[in-house]
């Protein structure tokens, strides 16, 4: 899948400068293109224009440039669907003097080997369901720059003595993780509230993001939240929140756009991860390899601006609702995102004992789908859906819903 990236627009929580109580404030807007090789091995680039506010930059009088273009290599190590559990490694290279010296691109090149897991909660008991749509990711990376030291070579200019000053390259353990709750899951795999579709399509989460020299205990870093919303594409806004003073003193904003430019869309990612269940928000979107994407992150009004096209058939909502206590239905009927192929579309319906008490032929008309169903006591029903959507993709899934007396 190509996942395209057009970037990540943000102002930055505003810096305090060890040197000075000058206070500076950066904003970026970053781009990624990510390509999967295989059905493991994934590539991506990315690219980070920076802007700082006088009296920021290197210099202090403010500076505008692109930041050193960065390459990242994955692999998926392991793999357990049933647990919705992933492991990966990666290695990301900033090349050097790829960007502009004057926003403090390095003249080195930075290699940061990194180890990603991920954890998806759908394998919960029925006791739990309400935590089905919790999924974490953690991730730590150890950055290793490419001289152990920088010399720059000048003037005194009081004396026009030459001068040189030494700075000793740190290598940094970089560290982190992501617990995002996803709307959709719920709706689609645990219970329908008979939200507006609007709310249905919100991820709320929350992320860390540390850096913490080897060299010393000192820990810098940031706490976004915030939600992302969509499915072939998505939008999300966070708020920077810095940890400590040295990280920052005030609050900052992201916003992203996500565009999914091959034919899965973005909740089709966790199909890596959960083989029979209707997708949600990637467990990691660092972890799971994706086809290829890019992401952009533009400003927000452009963002609502743009149009949505679906590639993939996702359940969309069903009557009974997902999770909900009605009355004897007289048939189970599925909406999806996409039209459906009729002859490649099926639905069973069992209860309890795990017996069959549909009719065994599903009706489908256009994106819609139904079956009908024997009557029952008051248990509770499973369906499971697999559908062949227009564009010749298979998607599955499965819910339950009771039937009261």
């Amino acid at each position: 899948m190509r996942h395209l990236s057009w970037g990540q627009i943000g102002a930055r929580p505003i810096q305090l400068s060890e040197s000075s109580l000058y206070l500076r404030k950066q904003r970026d807007i970053s781009g990624e293109f990510s390509k999967r090789i295989t059905e493991a091995f994934a590539v991506s680039f990315g690219v980070t224009h920076s802007h700082f506010s006088a009296p920021g930059g290197p210099t202090g009088f403010g500076a505008d440039g692109f930041q050193n273009l960065e390459t990242t290599f994955k692999y998926r190590l392991f793999k357990d669907a049933a647990h919705e559990f992933v492991m990966s490694v990666g290695l990301s290279v900033e090349w050097g003097r790829t960007g502009a010296q004057s926003v403090g691109a390095e003249p080195f090149n930075v290699y940061t080997p990194t180890l990603y897991v991920g954890k998806g909660f759908g394998d919960l008991p029925d006791t739990l369901s309400w935590i089905r749509p919790v999924a974490i990711t953690g991730q730590v990376g150890y950055a290793i720059p490419g001289r152990r030291s920088t010399t720059t070579f000048g003037v005194d200019p009081d004396t026009g003595d030459p001068t040189t000053d030494t700075e000793f390259n740190p290598r940094v353990l970089n560290w982190g993780g992501i617990v995002q709750y996803s709307m959709p899951y719920l709706k689609s795999a645990v219970y329908d509230l008979g939200l507006p579709d609007f709310i249905n399509r919100f991820i709320p989460l929350v992320e860390a993001t540390m850096q913490t020299p080897v060299s010393n205990t000192f820990t810098s870093g940031t706490i976004t939240t915030g939600t992302i919303v969509g499915n072939t594409f998505q939008v999300g806004v966070e708020a920077l929140i810095p940890i400590n003073r040295q990280s920052g003193t005030n609050v900052g904003v992201i916003a992203q756009l996500h565009f999914y430019l091959d034919d899965r869309s973005a909740w089709d990612r966790q199909t890596d991860l959960r083989p029979r269940r209707p997708a949600r928000k990637p467990v990691s979107e660092e972890l799971i390899m994706r086809n290829s994407a890019i992401v952009l992150t533009i400003p927000l009004l452009v963002l609502l601006a743009t149009g949505e096209a679906s590639a993939h058939a996702f359940l969309d909502h069903a009557e009974p609702r997902v999770g909900n206590t009605v009355a004897a239905p007289r048939e189970v009927t599925l909406w999806f995102t996409q039209k459906l192929e009729p002859a490649f579309s099926t639905i069973t319906v069992t209860n309890s004992a795990g017996q069959r008490v549909d009719t065994g032929k599903a009706r489908v008309s256009g994106s819609q789908m139904t079956i009908a169903v024997r009557p029952g006591g008051a248990r509770t029903y499973h369906v499971t859906w697999r559908v062949l959507s227009v564009d010749t993709h298979t998607t599955d899934g499965s819910f339950s819903f009771q039937v009261g007396k």
